[in-house]
């Protein structure tokens, strides 16, 4: 720990005179791996009981690789405002590629808790709030971060709803993609109801995230009438009445 911490501040201090990518991604290896040494010197009593506690809430006793997911995640936000810094400095491309490194350990991260739907859960939701940050401070506004996040919030709802109730049918789904749908396009409608003036003066960050309510509205309705098609199909004898009553909340313009 304390080559990794000497060997960051070297490199930290290099970075400060020559700004080269490579001293940025030494720095950005030697502080994963450090963290690595780092657990080594947690006690084993401490280790034991942290797993079986992880295990209890997981319910799931695959845990090797999934929970890092979620404990290593902080560096990801640590790296975030390493990437603020360089922008301060006017240091753009190497806050671009330092956004980029922190992007492919999220990527990782994420791989990794998708065996396990607890830590997949959580993973998405802080991706989601992570990048609905990055895109609210930097400027000029980023169209597609606003979107992925947005995307992103929508798909930890799903899971989360996913890993409380598993056996949901595909009509219960398309009932839940409905009523999401209506909250997407309530925003949306809350929005250009508001006077003129008002609309004018929002920043462009939420007049997007507004605008993007829109097309996941679009893209829900579509996934929900997909999967009441595919119940009809494969239970054609079956009355879906019911289900299919939900529909009649979608507007038709």
């Amino acid at each position: 720990i304390g080559i990794d911490g000497l060997a960051i501040h070297l490199l930290s201090q290099r970075l400060r005179i020559y700004w080269r990518k490579r001293d940025l991604t030494a720095i950005f290896f030697i502080g994963l791996q450090s963290l690595l040494v780092v657990k080594e010197l947690i006690p084993d009593a401490l280790k034991i009981s942290g797993i079986a506690w992880a295990i209890k809430i997981s319910n799931s006793k695959y845990l090797p690789e999934s929970v890092f997911s979620v404990t290593l995640f902080p560096y990801v936000i640590l790296f975030i405002f390493v990437a603020t810094w360089l922008y301060r400095q006017e240091k753009t491309q190497l806050a671009l590629y330092s956004e980029k490194l922190t992007l492919v350990l999220g990527i990782v991260l994420t791989s990794l808790s998708l065996s396990n739907p607890w830590w997949r859960s959580l993973n998405i939701g802080l991706s989601a709030l992570t990048l609905s940050y990055v895109a609210y401070i930097r400027q000029p506004t980023r169209v597609t971060l606003i979107y992925f996040s947005h995307g992103l919030g929508l798909l930890t709802i799903v899971s989360a709803i996913a890993l409380l109730r598993i056996d949901l049918s595909h009509m219960a789904w398309g009932t839940i993609l409905l009523l999401l749908t209506i909250v997407e396009w309530i925003l949306l409608i809350s929005h250009q109801s508001q006077p003129k003036f008002l609309r004018v003066n929002t920043s462009k960050y939420h007049r997007t995230w507004y605008s993007s309510s829109w097309y996941f509205g679009l893209l829900l309705a579509g996934i929900s009438y997909a999967l009441f098609l595919s119940e009809i199909a494969n239970n054609p004898q079956q009355i879906i009445f019911f289900w299919s009553l939900t529909w009649l909340i979608v507007p038709d313009r």
